[in-house]
């Protein structure tokens, strides 16, 4: 496979780039900033941009025909952690334009391609698409509204030879979730520590997952077409069921 991975620089989007270079795929890794990806592995191209300028997303669409990109691989998105009393419209802008809308450009500009290449969307969402969270409710809606988008054209791309894939982690040992952590236990009896042991009670595993076992996944959906693989896959460890 020839893959192209957004949000490469760092948790989930990291691994899955370690993981496809280990196995001998050829890997565009994608995120915002050089900074981010200062720590992806020699023989990977790098590409950075904000995929929610027309003019970043077209370089990255040209780049991944040119290749001949067969994967792509969605994991970029920022923490929607916000409490509702302190959600304000500018930041549910940003939180939905990054974690629904640009995915959702993304895959409508190659579109094409990955008809002609009978390639596939893998969209790395969240628990968050399947059910509601409490203070966490604009990124529910983020991951929600990718989710049944993916499912609303999934047909469509399927007639045109491509598959449409949603990636559902649970709670995943990453710096996003320990930052959305942090947000969460914002009262003064509640620390991160807690939150963390509280929500790692609720999970019938007993822990959170292992960006590895997350990225070994999201490559098992970058399968072709026809393969006889999910499209909804929740990871959650028996917490969250699709």
């Amino acid at each position: 496979m020839s893959l192209l991975v957004t949000g490469a620089g760092r948790g989930i989007g990291s691994a899955i780039v370690a993981l496809a270079q280990a196995r001998g795929e050829t890997v565009i890794a994608h995120d915002v900033s050089a900074e981010s990806l200062a720590r992806i592995p020699a023989g990977v191209r790098t590409l950075t941009g904000d995929l929610t300028d027309p003019v970043q997303l077209d370089r990255v669409v040209k780049l991944a025909e040119q290749v001949g990109v067969t994967a792509v691989l969605a994991a970029h998105g920022v923490t929607g952690a916000i409490a509702f009393d302190d959600l304000e419209e500018q930041a549910s802008r940003r939180v939905m334009r990054i974690n629904c809308s640009s995915i959702i450009r993304m895959t409508r500009e190659l579109w094409p391609h990955l008809a002609r290449v009978q390639g596939a969307v893998v969209i790395v969402a969240s628990q968050a698409a399947l059910r509601p969270e409490r203070e966490n409710s604009i990124d529910c809606a983020s991951k929600w509204a990718l989710l049944y988008w993916a499912q609303a054209v999934g047909d469509v791309a399927r007639g045109d030879g491509f598959a449409i894939r949603v990636l559902c982690p649970g709670r995943t040992d990453s710096a996003m979730l320990l930052e959305a952590n942090r947000r969460i236990a914002r009262t003064p009896s509640l620390s991160a520590g807690d939150y963390a042991r509280a929500t790692t009670q609720a999970i019938p595993l007993k822990r959170y997952a292992s960006v590895d076992e997350i990225a070994s996944a999201a490559l098992l959906l970058a399968g072709p077409p026809g393969a006889a693989l999910p499209r909804i896959l929740a990871v959650t460890g028996g917490e969250v069921f699709s």
